[in-house]
């Protein structure tokens, strides 16, 4: 596992991140229109995702994503970082101020406050290590938006800070705001990047950098000193060989798995192919391919997985000690 050090951040950041959106997925009962808890099943759910847990810290994960939108994510995260006494030693990435009912904004002062807090009281910890806003509104002002994250930088609620699906321009918007006005600037952006693009974006405002249409957007990544957290670095699966379509086989999908309706065309097939070929010539899994294609754009990458299991991680992790020669990430992109 290779580890980076981020400003601000006292413990080394495992650049393979742990998910945890699903991990928040509680189970109910509808009773006459009302949701029931099932006490049961989530005790059992709560003791798998403990055990998952376990296991990746052990692999050397020593990051985990989560965000206050995630159902009961950061509750359950938190929980278990009180339950191991590892406070110390992990590094928790969360996020707020997603946007409301139809994708009304939420990223008023008031509402970025209210949010962190939240998240402070279900981590059940006295500060979030990187704290990201989860989603942009270009009509909001970023002023307001860097000020009250400086002033909870100052306080210690969180030590770095950041933002999720942010355009380049509005972040050097706000970047230049908060050096003009001697603050802090955003240390790190996540958006989606992986070997695959997408055929659309699965949620409104989703950002990615993947494809020929952002090439000016990873150019800008690589030239300015702004840490990168790939979301979806492995498409949502696509690279996994459980896949139906792991053999060539394609359709056109329709009614077919998130994953699969917003990557599945032919031309991410033939780098998956092409991913493939490599990973046998190299003796690695495709996912370490397509993982190792995305950290080595830069240094400053990391990526966030959202393996299931202790053994998906760990290949996962495996990508770090995949090199890749330019020329071989070219061919896997383009085929030439």
């Amino acid at each position: 596992m290779q580890h980076a050090r981020l400003n601000g951040i006292g413990i080394p950041v495992s650049r393979v991140i742990l998910g945890t959106d699903w991990l928040g997925s509680r189970r109910f009962l509808y009773l006459a229109g009302r949701r029931v808890p099932l006490p049961l099943v989530d005790r059992r759910r709560n003791q798998n995702a403990f055990e998952l847990l376990d296991g990746v810290s052990e692999a050397g994960c020593t990051a985990f994503d989560t965000a206050r939108y995630y159902d009961d994510s950061e509750r359950l995260l938190g929980s278990w970082i009180r339950a191991r006494r590892l406070r110390e030693r992990v590094v928790v990435i969360s996020k707020g101020a997603h946007p409301g009912p139809e994708w009304t904004p939420r990223l008023s002062e008031r509402e970025i406050s209210r949010d962190l807090e939240r998240s402070l009281k279900a981590l059940r910890t006295d500060y979030i290590d990187v704290y990201l806003l989860h989603y942009d509104d270009d009509k909001t002002e970023v002023g307001p938006i860097v000020d009250v994250l400086n002033r909870h930088l100052l306080s210690g609620q969180i030590r770095c800070a950041g933002v999720s699906n942010w355009r380049t321009n509005r972040i050097v918007e706000a970047n230049n705001y908060a050096m003009v006005t001697k603050q802090k600037t955003f240390a790190i952006s996540s958006v989606q990047f992986s070997l695959a693009s997408w055929r659309y974006p699965p949620w409104p405002n989703a950002c990615t950098i993947s494809g020929e249409q952002a090439d000016r957007d990873r150019k800008w990544y690589s030239e300015n000193d702004l840490w990168l957290l790939a979301y979806s670095s492995l498409a949502m699966g696509f690279f996994s060989s459980s896949r139906p379509y792991a053999n060539g086989e394609y359709s056109e999908p329709r009614q077919a798995r998130l994953g699969d309706r917003v990557f599945l065309d032919a031309d991410n097939l033939g780098r998956l192919k092409r991913t493939k070929e490599m990973a046998y010539s190299l003796g690695v899994s495709p996912g370490q391919v397509a993982l190792a294609w995305v950290l080595e754009f830069d240094p400053k990458v990391l990526a966030i997985i959202g393996a299931r299991s202790v053994a998906a991680y760990v290949d996962a992790a495996g990508a770090c000690d995949v090199e890749l020669s330019q020329a071989q990430r070219t061919w896997l992109y383009k085929g030439t």
